[in-house]
Formats: structure tokens, C-alpha cells, sequence
């Protein structure tokens, strides 16, 4: 696994990135609007996608009555499907990501919706890119498996960071003494992050210090310098951009 994840790697930066010299920082991030090329070139040579055929199938609203929304953005976006090879299936399509179900709904010109599998797609919001890659085994240095899900890209370079956007359902609590009077089942983010090392290992990273230093443990030291000089709250994902780009200074 570590052998092919370097070879995409390599693959990666060599095809996508031949034009840049060394010493450039390629950093690709949902505000990074010049990484379209990349996300194709990971998706056609990622170590995890399967090579599972696209199809579609015809979406029922099966959680109507569910307070919240189960999507990523609930509004429908103008986006890309990426097909197995890495090309565009189909560019500029009204999509949303149900990340619940872990599917990709593709607006049709009735007004009705589908689902469609495919290795990826990228959704363009505005000023803001967020590229996806069809992932069905990151096994985590620790044992962990996550699978069957899109991650999104939020940097990539030596090092990639994931985020393994997901809702669950918090269940109605309105009965017995010590209930909250929650009258609705509702749709909770529960999503994660996942860093993957250019050696390959990967785990699951969070927005706490303690985690990070863990996580990054062959630089802590100078990671934690690092988050005490620049001041970092480690409240948003774009504190954990910064790091990881730090990071990647590092080696």
C-alpha cells in the first residue's frame, strides 16, 4: 500500500506539476482555484479508488420530516463528474453531495434527481473549488478502515489533507426526566480529517493540540513552536492548512 501510495504521489507531482519549479509549493485547497488538472491527475492514479464503474439510479427523499440538512451545501452548484481514467464525464452539471448517504445527486432538466458513482467530481462555489476523490479503503497507521466515502481535498503537497465530510442523525429526546424537549430527529455534522504523510501513513487528525502533536509526532517540537507563533486558535480547517504546509517544510 505504502509502495503505490508513494508511486501516486510521484505520479502526481511529476505529470501535474512538471511546468513548476522544485522549489515552488504547490498547495491545492478548496480556495485554490487552479487545481482542477490535479484533482483529475489524483483521481487517475489514486491508490485507493477501485475503478468502479459510473452509473445512476433514481433518488427518493427517504428522510423527509428530518430537520436539517443532509447535504454539503444544501443548495444545488454548478460542478464537474471525474470518470475512472481521470477526464471529465461531465462539466458544468447542477450537483449536490449527499454526505449521509455518501452520494453524488445530479440536478436533471425535469427538475427531478439522480444519483451518480463515479471516481469524483468537483463543485465550484462562487470564488471557492471543492475537489472530491472516490475513496473506498483508507486504512489508518493505527488500524482503522474508512471506506466507501468521498474525500475532500483541503491541501495536498508532500502531504495530503483529507476531510471525510458526514452527517449522522441525532436522535429525538422529548421523554423522561432528563430529556432536552428535542421533539425532531436532526442531521449532525460528523465529519473528520485524515492526514496521509508522503510515506504513506495516515491517520485520523483533529482540531485539538494535543492530537495534532501526535499525529505529527517525527516534529512536534517544531510544530508546536509553530501553532504558539502564529497564534493558532485551532478552531477552524484552515488551521490545520497551515500546519500541514508548515509540515511540509519540515521534510
Amino acid at each position: 500500500m505504502k509502495k503505490l501510495f508513494t508511486y501516486f504521489l510521484t505520479i502526481c507531482w511529476a505529470s501535474v506539476f512538471a511546468q513548476k519549479e522544485s522549489k515552488d509549493s504547490v498547495k491545492i485547497n478548496p480556495k485554490d482555484n487552479g487545481m482542477v488538472n490535479a484533482v483529475n491527475m489524483m483521481i487517475q492514479t489514486s491508490a485507493y479508488y477501485n475503478g468502479a464503474s459510473n452509473f445512476v439510479y433514481n433518488y427518493d427523499m427517504r428522510y423527509k420530516g428530518v430537520e436539517g440538512s443532509y447535504y454539503f451545501i444544501p443548495k444545488w452548484l454548478k460542478g464537474n463528474i471525474i470518470g475512472n481514467n481521470g477526464k471529465v464525464l461531465e462539466k458544468d452539471v447542477m450537483l449536490k453531495y449527499d454526505c449521509y448517504n455518501k452520494e453524488i445527486l445530479k440536478l436533471n432538466p425535469k427538475g427531478d434527481s439522480v444519483a451518480v458513482y463515479s471516481a469524483g467530481f468537483i463543485l465550484f462555489d462562487e470564488q471557492i473549488n471543492y475537489p472530491f476523490i472516490k475513496i473506498n479503503q483508507l486504512k489508518t497507521k493505527s488500524g482503522t478502515v474508512v471506506s466507501n466515502t468521498y474525500m475532500m481535498i483541503l491541501y495536498k503537497d508532500k502531504s495530503i489533507l483529507f476531510k471525510n465530510i458526514s452527517k449522522k442523525i441525532d436522535p429525538a429526546s422529548y421523554q423522561g426526566a432528563y430529556s432536552i424537549n428535542k421533539q425532531y430527529d436532526t442531521f449532525e455534522d460528523n465529519s473528520e480529517y485524515y492526514f496521509v504523510k508522503n510515506n504513506g501513513d495516515t491517520e485520523k487528525i483533529k482540531l485539538k493540540k494535543g492530537n495534532i502533536l501526535e499525529v505529527l509526532g517525527d516534529k512536534e517540537k517544531q510544530i508546536e513552536e509553530f501553532i504558539k507563533s502564529k497564534k493558532l486558535a485551532l478552531k477552524t480547517e484552515d488551521d490545520l492548512i497551515k500546519i500541514a504546509e508548515y509540515y511540509d517544510t519540515l521534510n
